[in-house]
């Protein structure tokens, strides 16, 4: 690269320049090297810390990773081990290293994740104009959604009834919701405040880097084809509040022009119309939900302006909440990350690179039984 002399010795001046015009802030003429460097040496951090958690997730030893490149956090070194390392391994370490680095740049300083919080406080606004819009009292108290959960299975039960233990292996488990009226009809809306100290202003969820950077790798894909960045989830109690819902959604929000994706796994077979959207290998055959991901116009805060936004939908009846929310069903998101994970290493720990991670497998319900290699879990 133009950085560096034939002997490999780095160009101070070119560096700098370069680091200065890939980099730097244009608002800022006076922003030091240092400054872009140690901003630079933040995002390899993260770049790092998600490695590390996709590795402790499935289990994978430490030492499969190069300490060489690990400790290593300027973007210069870590281009010379790219080009002059001896071993092949640590050579596609340092590669991969930059190239997460760049996406978890260009995803973190992209507008559509910068002003995200801005955009979702107006789809809120957007959701809850109408005459018959989402309606929601503040200060009511949430609404408590107890189950059952254990390997045999789930079970819906009342406040009263948590902690009448049947095994050892059984778990209580509380899901906090909001209380709302919406198209006339009493549900919930799954709140986004893990806090639950903030009950009417937060059920327009926003994606979180980590989930955004792993999503593009995995896909192999731009930011721009991640349509759910913003998301909400409406909870119904009955199948005929869950198709009011629905109907109504279809009739005020849903036009054939703006709808990225339909998605309905209530049927006999699950129904998918989709528009450049990105299929989820990780999801479970067992999920339930109805999903829409539409463009949904807003105004911008001084009213002044129109611009719309994708915004994933969901509609999903208390007990499929309750599986998803189970440590123990395949439909759970805790076993859907587990799966999203092992994708997410296996693009990152090709098997050409680390064939000893690997093992035969076939895909049962592959009637050509066709080979595949798959990433060794504990």
């Amino acid at each position: 690269t133009t950085f560096f002399d034939e002997d490999g010795e780095l160009k101070r001046h070119k560096y700098n320049n370069f680091l200065r015009s890939i980099f730097g802030n244009i608002d800022t003429r006076e922003e030091t090297v240092d400054s872009i460097k140690k901003r630079l040496s933040k995002i390899f951090e993260e770049a790092d810390e998600m490695m590390e958690d996709g590795r402790k997730s499935l289990s994978i030893s430490g030492e499969e990773m190069s300490q060489a490149v690990i400790i290593i956090k300027d973007y210069a070194e870590l281009v010379k081990i790219a080009c002059k390392a001896n071993g092949q391994k640590e050579r596609f370490e340092a590669r991969r290293k930059i190239e997460f680095m760049w996406q978890i740049y260009k995803s973190k300083y992209n507008p559509r994740f910068v002003f995200s919080k801005r955009d979702a406080k107006l789809v809120r606004e957007r959701l809850e104009g109408p005459k018959d819009g989402v309606k929601i009292d503040p200060s009511a108290p949430f609404k408590i959604l107890c189950f059952t959960d254990n390997p045999d299975g789930i079970e819906i039960v009342g406040e009263s009834e948590m902690g009448d233990r049947l095994s050892a292996s059984q778990e209580d488990i509380a899901v906090h919701l909001i209380s709302a009226k919406f198209a006339g009809t009493d549900c919930c809306i799954l709140p986004m405040d893990e806090t639950h100290e903030d009950v009417g202003n937060k059920y327009i969820g926003r994606k979180s880097l980590k989930s955004i950077v792993m999503k593009k790798i995995r896909k192999r894909i731009k930011m721009d084809a991640i349509h759910d960045l913003l998301r909400t989830t409406f909870v119904a109690k009955t199948r005929e509040d869950l198709l009011k819902i629905q109907q109504y959604l279809e009739d005020n929000y849903f036009g054939f022009a703006t709808t990225l994706k339909r998605e309905n796994r209530y049927g006999e077979f699950v129904a998918v119309e989709t528009i450049d959207v990105a299929d989820n290998k990780s999801k479970s055959d067992e999920y339930k939900a109805l999903r829409y991901v539409a463009e949904i116009p807003i105004s911008s805060e001084t009213k002044k302006e129109i611009y719309i936004v994708p915004v994933e939908i969901r509609i999903l009846l208390e007990e499929d909440l309750a599986k998803e929310r189970s440590n123990y069903h395949d439909a759970s998101h805790k076993n859907y990350e587990r799966r999203r994970d092992r994708e997410f290493m296996e693009r990152m720990l090709p098997v050409e690179i680390y064939p000893h991670l690997y093992e035969e497998k076939t895909d049962p319900k592959d009637i050509f039984r066709k080979k595949q290699y798959k990433l060794k879990t504990a």
